[in-house]
């Protein structure tokens, strides 16, 4: 990397792209690539969306991750550590800004603290950065050959549930995301991600070896704001999934799974800008409540 970047200048910097400058169209397409990864409701899927000289632009990422909780406090709060490695390619179309082609690693760590404030309401904050390295191809005349980029996170989550009679959960996430964003000297800027959930955990709807299988259904609504929707393609996005889970904590020795689900997720999105795709998972997850 041909920088390091501090993360002080997470809680510090307050820096946009240079005056009278806008970023170039490959630098809107690496923040979009490190927005997207860094967002759950965007990883691990396949995108379309328009680019500011009317070309298509196509979006594949892929993401591992997960998260390991630790054993809660005397007051109820429970720490927690975060992380995980992916990779994903951008093809832009050929335009008035020429094709490009971006293929990226990234890297991810983080970590925070959570509590069930209520029977009912549960609360998270934490902290997250994001590392990527692209190598970038084509015909586009400002390019570079390769960039690294840098996001900082920081994130509160609030989750209202309950039970029903007849077994369902039903729920309602909001969070609120302030991020910090910069490709190398390039370009950099801040802004905020906010994004709600509703959704619901089935009951059993059938069983396998003697042991349920669950549904997982949600409707998802996010917003980028504060500059980051014109420092990358990402506006805003609706997204609607859903999931079938079934505990595998019986064939796995490890305490650590005792309560894991296996799950087969399925999502479909869309968005300004032209952005429409989908998402094909299998997760390893733990029905929060």
């Amino acid at each position: 990397m041909r920088r390091s970047v501090s993360l002080l200048a997470l809680a510090g910097t307050l820096l946009l792209t240079a005056p009278g400058l806008r970023a170039s169209e490959a630098d809107r397409l690496l923040a979009t690539a490190a927005l997207s990864a860094g967002q759950s409701a965007l990883q691990t899927g396949w995108y379309r969306f328009d680019a500011a000289d009317g070309s298509g632009v196509s979006l594949s990422d892929s993401d591992f991750s997960g998260r390991y909780l630790f054993e809660s406090f005397s007051s109820g709060w429970r720490p927690f550590v975060l992380g995980g490695v992916g990779w994903s390619r951008i093809e832009k179309d050929p335009g008035s800004s020429g094709s490009l082609e971006i293929d990226s690693l990234y890297g991810t760590v983080g970590g925070g603290i959570s509590a069930d404030l209520t029977p009912t309401f549960k609360a998270e904050i934490g902290a997250r950065g994001l590392w990527m390295h692209s190598d970038l191809s084509g015909s586009d005349p400002l390019r570079p050959e390769d960039a690294d980029t840098f996001l900082g996170e920081l994130y509160a989550e609030g989750t209202f549930h309950t039970r029903t009679g007849g077994g369902y959960l039903p729920y309602a996430k909001a969070g609120l995301h302030r991020l910090y964003l910069d490709i190398e000297d390039r370009a950099s800027g801040h802004g905020y991600a906010g994004d709600l959930t509703l959704g619901v955990y089935t009951p059993a709807l059938g069983t396998w070896q003697n042991r349920p299988i669950r549904g997982h259904l949600y409707a998802t609504v996010g917003r980028f704001g504060d500059g980051l929707e014109d420092l990358s393609y990402l506006k805003s996005h609706e997204s609607v999934g859903g999931s079938l889970l079934y505990p595998v904590g019986q064939w796995i020795p490890w305490k650590l799974f005792e309560k894991i689900q296996l799950g087969l997720n399925l999502q479909a999105t869309r968005g300004d800008r032209g952005l429409e795709g989908f998402k094909a998972s299998l997760s390893f997850t733990r029905i929060p409540f």
